[in-house]
């Protein structure tokens, strides 16, 4: 039988609930072999219920119940892993975290309610300030674009230090100050920068952490206000980081995937690492290369010193590296986590672009768009082709939010 790997169509059927149960057992002994599958898994409902109500149809997301049952793990993991009933309307999302672990079951718990948005308090007493949490990730020092000063400046020193100190709390208080408080002031927000010039950086070191915050507030800004968002709640790279790439190659504590294509006259390459059951702390990834090439991000500060060094259980990144040069050698990406390194030839491991490539390509396209940084034709092209080749009916409502943005942009002409 074929290995089921993160991308597979079935994973949207799971969480939709429209699989056989015959079908649905498959999928969840996938997701207790593969840590992968359950972080794929994870994703689709956190998307399906990031579109909740978008379109007048209430996408599929868990339930109420099914939200307590995970915080209910989290809270009284044992020993011997706790079992997580999931109910659905259609079938039921069986227990899959059995066996895994008490270690495993509060991470996913506290990776999965980073999505659903639930109004409790942190753990342990452990908080985020709005502050703290309205502020991007920073980026790598490299480019000559002009990077906007966060609002609320000393903040970055704090987020800093409690991301390094307790990364997986951190991005589930962040994610839930976001959901639950109103669209931010624009005047709150950090004022980002425009894409930055090409670099010849030998080493040029990529974030191992970025956020989601700005997925939540576009869709929000279009869903709720009926409007655009104003430039400084568009971050690109996190817009992109809501897309999966597959992650076939394992490494020491963390899988890795690579695709490319060729796009605009240029090379683009989405690279992705995702942790295992354990935080990856000191953990460092470089892209070694001749080539002229930057980070696709509208980052608010670029600065390697403030580059998070801790990918959270359970996590994933992914980034878009563009190439100037359509014909370049991509040379190598390198991996440090403690005295431990890796290094791998991009140009012989990086796949063509897929499906969930295509859509990350899109989501750039879309968040630079709305920062009025490329024109609508780069933008429909790119929509284009990641909608002729995704099936996934989750991306596939992601797509009709951009469809019904660019509505809303032509009605203001």
């Amino acid at each position: 039988m074929m290995k089921m790997t993160p991308d597979d169509l079935r994973l949207s059927a799971y969480v939709l609930g429209e699989l056989s149960a015959d079908e649905a057992a498959m999928v969840e002994r996938a997701a207790a072999a593969d840590p992968a599958i359950r972080l794929s898994l994870r994703e689709i409902d956190g998307m399906a219920g990031f579109l909740d109500g978008t379109f007048g149809t209430k996408a599929a997301s868990l339930k109420p119940s099914q939200r307590e049952a995970v915080m209910r793990a989290g809270r009284e993991a044992d020993l011997d892993g706790k079992v997580v009933e999931l109910a659905s309307a259609r079938r039921r999302w069986r227990p899959w975290l059995t066996g895994i672990g008490a270690a495993a079951a509060v991470a996913f718990a506290a990776v999965l309610l980073s999505r659903l948005g639930t109004e409790t308090g942190g753990g342990g007493g452990f908080s985020v300030s709005r502050e703290v949490a309205l502020l991007p990730l920073p980026g790598p020092s490299v480019g000559d674009g002009e990077v906007g000063v966060a609002a609320g400046g000393g903040g970055m020193r704090t987020q800093a230090t409690q991301l390094e100190s307790h990364a997986g709390e951190f991005l589930v208080e962040v994610a839930k100050e976001i959901d639950r408080s109103p669209l931010p002031d624009a005047s709150e927000l950090a004022a980002g920068s425009e894409l930055s010039g090409f670099s010849n950086e030998p080493n040029l070191r990529l974030p191992v952490v970025l956020g989601t915050s700005s997925a939540t507030w576009v869709r929000r800004w279009i869903t709720e206000k009926e409007g655009l968002p104003p430039k400084r709640a568009v971050r690109v790279e996190e817009l992109v980081n809501t897309a999966r790439l597959p992650s076939p190659i394992e490494l020491n504590g963390f899988r890795f995937g690579a695709e490319v294509i060729e796009w605009q006259g240029s090379k683009w390459l989405g690279l992705q690492w995702v942790a295992g059951e354990e935080d990856l702390a000191d953990f460092q990834i470089r892209s070694a290369s001749k080539a002229p090439r930057r980070v696709i991000g509208s980052f608010a500060s670029r600065d390697d010193a403030l580059l998070p060094s801790t990918l959270p259980a359970g996590r994933s990144t992914l980034v878009l590296v563009e190439f100037e040069n359509p014909n370049s050698a991509m040379g190598e990406i390198r991996f440090r986590r403690g005295s431990d390194s890796s290094t791998m030839n991009l140009d012989e491991v990086a796949e063509p672009a897929g499906a969930e490539m295509k859509h990350a390509v899109a989501m750039a396209a879309f968040g630079l768009w709305l920062r009025d940084e490329v024109d609508l034709a780069v933008l429909t092209e790119a929509l284009g082709a990641a909608e002729s080749a995704n099936a996934d009916p989750v991306r596939q409502q992601t797509h009709q939010l951009i469809r019904k943005a660019m509505l809303l942009a032509s009605a203001g002409d």
